[in-house]
């Protein structure tokens, strides 16, 4: 789902975490995990529900991929995405 290296990815999180004011380096990782769960499940209603069109189902279906894959990524990846914001 994606080709930019892990360490790119850190980086522009440590430019977001700089940009918003979040000091809680930890609290910041530990709060994207539920964030992707929540959109996995919202977006999986989404592609269940019949009375959306076709094409929001499979967009649907497609946000709820990235978004496990992405949540998997940070778990996988956690270390390098805490050392980038130190």
């Amino acid at each position: 789902m994606g080709n930019v290296p892990i360490e790119h990815q850190a980086k522009h999180l440590r430019e977001l975490r700089d940009g918003y004011g979040s000091g809680e380096t930890e609290l910041l990782i530990d709060m994207m995990l539920p964030r992707q769960a929540g959109i996995a499940a919202n977006e999986a209603a989404n592609a269940r529900n019949l009375a959306l069109d076709p094409v929001r189902g499979r967009s649907a279906d497609e946000a709820v991929a990235w978004a496990e894959n992405d949540g998997a990524l940070i778990r996988r990846n956690r270390t390098t995405l805490l050392a980038a914001l130190v």
